[in-house]
């Protein structure tokens, strides 16, 4: 029995709480600059499904979800956060909420869940909840961030990121299934896969013995898998990176992280280990200086081909926090609904989420690129690598088998097994003749101009046969023209046998 107006109560004390879901950014003079709005009435939208059933309550309830979602905002006039309550039946509610990442992050879901719970209960139950005050705002650590990062700071972060991306390829030469446009659209779709509890464990057992973090691991699987698919060596992927490294700001709401540009080298065919320690050398000095906002760095190095994002097409990312499980609100339960996102920010986005059962992983890719078969088999691919490596940490990177063993043995000998019977002194040409006198309008041959069926595969290689006739074109028996035996015939079947024998009659 969801109190609705204890659920807007909470909503508009937590928007009240934190600047940044009050914020919109007016363009004066050329030069954005925040305006932060006094609290208000909260904005709850419902709409009452309760009347469909239940397929299609689902069904709408993703359509209206992913329609929020893909809503512009308005940064100048905001707000900045869309809400929406979905009545499913008396006792079952969905509520949507969609932010501009510009003020919200993925941290700052427990912080909205777990001041949410708390204020609910108490609205609930008629009584003010005790939440801790904010002793800061948004607004001062951006000021802090941007009093802290000038000076030598600032040149030192910009000229080692100068250094680094000096001569990285721009586009990843990833196969796609169609053209490049000349501009991206952000049509996109998700796939997923589950690795196995044991596959899993091994990976994080195996990052622990080389001294590497499981993202470290997971990040030489990626640059392993898209190396064997492009063929490239010099790989640029991007991560996202956490900035709540300060005490006073971890229950805020806001925007706190910033992109990092990941550059590895896998030339020379190394083994993993080896390949290891490169990612784990290029992942500490790029943390080291993972302060310069990535906005900083495209506006300092800028790439001006709109045909693709800036020095990197693949994004990844490991969420090893614990996810977002079902709990008690009260009388209630909260329990996340995984939306598919239909929208693409980056060419490839991959994810690694940390579960009960094992290692989820996603893909998120531009529809326009790829078809969802290619990522399937993308993510199949990154199973096997991973599967390899955990096999054999010392193979190198040509040796490294890229599919499960069960794929592997379905592919060389499941659908290999193609053994059949056939009359053995029976001439090919022969058993063709009788096929397609038995079945004419078979399908004989396919390709991507057309189609022929057996009968008129059969008319046409008479008309040809005769064509050929009339040119002079004979039988040429080998056995017969040069007498040999058939276990001289054997003796002979070699390269040099040939040669001699088509010396002995003037032949090319």
């Amino acid at each position: 029995d969801l109190q609705v107006e204890a659920l807007r109560s909470g909503l508009e004390t937590i928007v009240a709480r934190h600047e940044p879901l009050r914020t919109t950014f007016r363009d004066t003079a050329d030069k954005p600059v925040q305006v932060i709005a006094l609290p208000g009435r909260l904005d709850l939208p419902q709409i009452d499904l309760s009347g469909l059933p239940q397929a299609a309550r689902d069904r709408v309830m993703g359509q209206l979800s992913r329609e929020s979602a893909r809503r512009p905002f308005d940064l100048e006039h905001g707000p900045l956060l869309r809400l929406l309550l979905l009545r499913l039946t008396s006792e079952s509610h969905g509520l949507v909420l969609v932010f501009h990442h510009i003020v919200f992050d993925g941290s700052s879901v427990q912080v909205l869940l777990r001041e949410l719970t708390a204020l609910y209960e108490a609205a609930v139950h008629g009584h003010s909840a005790t939440l801790p005050e904010l002793d800061l705002q948004y607004a001062d650590y951006a000021a802090w961030q941007r009093d802290w990062l000038r000076g030598d700071i600032l040149e030192t972060q910009l000229a080692w990121w100068r250094e680094q991306l000096s001569g990285a390829p721009p586009l990843l030469a990833l196969p796609t299934d169609r053209p490049r446009p000349a501009s991206p659209g952000n049509a996109g779709a998700v796939v997923s896969l589950a690795l196995s509890n044991e596959l899993s464990r091994d990976l994080e057992t195996l990052c622990r013995q080389r001294h590497v973090t499981l993202f470290m691991g997971l990040l030489t699987g990626v640059l392993t898998t898209l190396h064997h698919l492009s063929g490239q060596q010099d790989l640029s992927l991007g991560t996202v990176t956490g900035a709540r490294d300060q005490l006073e700001i971890e229950d805020l709401i806001g925007f706190f992280v910033n992109t990092l540009v990941l550059r590895t080298d896998l030339s020379g065919d190394p083994a993993l280990h080896e390949l290891l320690e490169r990612v784990r050398t290029g992942v500490l000095q790029a943390y080291a200086n993972r302060d310069l906002p990535f906005e900083k760095l495209v506006e300092e190095l800028p790439e001006r081909d709109l045909a693709h994002t800036p020095f990197f097409q693949v994004i990844f990312s490991l969420n090893d926090a614990e996810t977002l499980v079902e709990h008690a609100v009260g009388d209630l339960t909260l329990e996340p609904l995984p939306i598919e996102s239909d929208l693409a920010k980056f060419d490839l986005t991959l994810r690694a989420q940390k579960t009960a059962q094992g290692l989820l992983l996603a893909a998120g890719y531009r529809t326009e690129l790829f078809d969802r078969t290619t990522m399937q088999r993308f993510l199949t691919t990154l199973e096997g690598v991973l599967a390899g490596a955990v096999a054999d940490p010392d193979a190198r990177l040509s040796e490294l088998e890229t599919l499960p063993k069960a794929q592997r043995h379905q592919l060389l000998w499941e659908w290999s097994d193609t053994t059949t019977a056939f009359p053995r002194d029976e001439e090919v040409h022969r058993l063709f003749e009788q096929q397609s006198q038995r079945t004419p309008e078979a399908l004989a041959i396919e390709s991507a101009e057309g189609w022929v069926s057996y009968g008129e595969l059969d008319r046409r290689a008479t008309l040809l046969a005769h064509r050929l006739r009339r040119l002079g074109v004979g039988f040429f028996d080998i056995k017969k023209r040069i007498r040999f035996t058939d276990t001289e015939i054997e003796r002979n079947n070699t390269k040099d046998g040939y040669k001699k024998i088509f010396k002995a009659y003037d032949l090319e």
